[in-house]
């Protein structure tokens, strides 16, 4: 028992520096791997939250040499923007506002089969940064506290706009019921845009469980949105549904946008799911 939890404590937080970055490197491949040819929950990022992701991650990986290169000034600031990144991940493959049925379903695979570990991949780096702040100075935390506030703000600023937009898009869809007229009251804008997307080229939950026809863009903050602004609603992830069909959806975002594809291009994936999708891209 004692060797065991020796062994948990060496996976999580390795003493030896190449030891940790050798078994992060691994744990990620791994999870990489299982993302693109067995069961794919996360699909291709937006271009900005994957360069905010690689940062984050790239940080963590060699947050020694970092330090060392900044001062630790640039490390903790992007320590402290690993935090909002990660615990998002987290939320998200708890499946929000369904009693944390992803995690449940992961933790089962993992107890079963062992397949479920690459989902506690945020979890084991989160813990990376709480070992991380407690080594930084006092001066370091503030930088931190920045870098964990920045993402808040600026994701707080973008709800602020896009809940007003929001109810016009709505409210314009909702008297509207065919694609024709719904397009004539609508703004050609980023939120209408990624509005109409959703279920279309925007995934709102855990692929493999909700999705079907496998949407493969990922945008954190307009999931984020959909959290605080439609919690318990039965569509709350999939709004459009209470308005338009799936057919009335496609074609409004064909007249709203004509310049466009309405698929997004998603070689990220090799499951039988992610192919099917990726060949019938329009």
């Amino acid at each position: 028992m004692k060797s065991l939890k020796s062994l948990i404590k060496q996976f999580v937080f390795h003493p030896n520096k190449w030891c940790r970055l050798s078994i992060t490197f691994v744990y990620a491949t791994i999870c990489l791997l299982f993302n693109f040819f067995i069961m794919q929950v996360f699909c291709v990022p937006i271009l900005w939250s994957a360069i905010l992701f690689l940062l984050v991650f790239l940080n963590i990986l060699f947050f020694e040499e970092v330090s060392r290169l900044f001062n630790g000034t640039l490390s903790y600031f992007l320590l402290g923007l690993s935090v909002p990144v990660l615990i998002y991940c987290i939320i998200f493959l708890a499946d929000p506002w369904e009693a944390f049925t992803g995690y449940m379903f992961f933790s089962l695979c993992l107890l079963l089969f062992g397949i479920g570990l690459p989902a506690f991949f945020p979890f084991y780096l989160l813990l990376h940064v709480a070992r991380y702040f407690k080594m930084g100075k006092s001066k370091l935390r503030y930088i931190f506290a920045l870098g964990v506030t920045v993402p808040i703000m600026t994701f707080a600023v973008y709800s602020w706009i896009f809940n007003a937009k929001y109810e016009v898009i709505i409210n314009g869809i909702s008297q509207n019921k065919t694609a024709t007229d719904s397009t004539s009251v609508l703004s050609k804008d980023y939120f209408t845009e990624r509005l109409l997307g959703i279920g279309l080229k925007y995934h709102t939950k855990i692929e493999f469980m909700y999705d079907g026809a496998r949407p493969p863009l990922h945008d954190p903050f307009l999931n984020a949105f959909l959290w605080f602004k439609n919690a318990g609603r039965h569509n709350g992830f999939y709004p459009m549904r209470d308005y338009l069909d799936f057919e009335t959806q496609i074609k409004c975002y064909r007249e709203t946008f004509p310049e466009f594809p309405l698929k997004a291009s998603c070689p990220c994936s090799f499951t039988k799911s992610g192919l099917s999708y990726f060949r019938n891209s329009d």
